[in-house]
């Protein structure tokens, strides 16, 4: 099927993009930066991967929004030498790119959604709201695939978010 061609292809690219840092970073810190920017951990030192788990913290090496949004602000700052609108147009490209490496996993997919939201409304000259982005973005989510519903990552992504847009309208 086609989502699985674009799957794979994504993986592929993910691989690609892991071999070029770890040529250009050498091994550890190559396999580092592929397991932090792209979910790579294959590419990981056993050393690396065990020191993460006995300190608790591999969920940073977990691909998450907050990824999503580092590289996509990259690239809207690479973008914006060319142009606002060819800028966010590269940053929706990024984003559409980032999603597929990452699989489509939820947080990432959730995180993706609400900006191509923001920047295509950007684009257009119109404002967004958060709240809306996010109910647009679950809901997309769950009618593509039900059962994301289950999905941890998935809670924990929107209840996060929305626990932080209501803490900034708040204060």
């Amino acid at each position: 099927p086609p989502v699985q061609q674009i799957l794979l292809w994504g993986k592929g690219v993910q691989k690609y993009l892991s071999a070029i840092l770890t040529d250009l970073l050498e091994e550890d810190a190559g396999g580092f930066a592929a397991a932090l920017f792209l979910g790579d951990r294959d590419v990981l030192p056993d050393q690396v991967k065990r020191d993460f788990g006995r300190l608790g913290i591999s969920h940073i090496l977990a691909l998450s929004g907050m990824h999503l949004t580092v590289v996509t602000g990259f690239a809207g700052a690479l973008g914006r030498r060319i142009g606002r609108r060819w800028g966010t147009g590269f940053s929706i490209g990024v984003a559409i790119l980032y999603m597929i490496i990452s699989g489509f996993t939820p947080s990432v997919t959730r995180a993706g959604i609400m900006l191509l939201i923001c920047m295509f409304l950007k684009i257009f000259g119109k404002g967004s709201d958060s709240f809306t982005n996010l109910g647009i973005a679950v809901c997309t989510i769950l009618l593509c695939s039900p059962g994301a519903a289950r999905d941890v990552g998935l809670l924990l992504s929107f209840w996060g978010v929305l626990a932080v847009l209501l803490y900034n309208q708040a204060t």
